[in-house]
């Protein structure tokens, strides 16, 4: 982590203590998920994008296996799907990882208002 991830952590926590006791709940919401979104890409860079990544192809692969219409390479992170016509070969990266989606979800409903 460095140092500008902590001030921007400290500073979110701060700022979440604040709009609780001001009893401003929709913007505490809002800058609770939106600043812990944050914290979750920024953290997720060494290990969470290559597990993401790795199930999305091992998910592809299994499929493939069933109907023998793609391989894939994990190696490289691609994934070749045969067609008539002409093979596609698809790259499976961290926007095809699935994570930018996972954390968005989990970031809404760790502040999601229950009560």
């Amino acid at each position: 982590m460095s140092i500008f991830q902590i001030i921007g952590a400290v500073v979110w926590l701060y700022a979440l203590s604040v709009l609780k006791r001001s009893k401003l709940y929709a913007f505490f919401f809002i800058v609770g998920s939106v600043g812990l979104f944050f914290i979750l890409i920024t953290l997720s860079d060494p290990y969470w994008i290559w597990f993401f990544t790795h199930a999305v192809m091992h998910g592809i692969g299994w499929l493939g296996s069933l109907t023998h219409m793609s391989e894939i390479m994990p190696k490289y992170g691609l994934v070749s799907i045969y067609n008539s016509t002409s093979p596609v070969t698809m790259m499976i990266d961290y926007e095809c990882s699935g994570i930018i989606e996972t954390t968005a979800f989990v970031s809404l409903v760790v502040f999601l208002p229950i009560l």
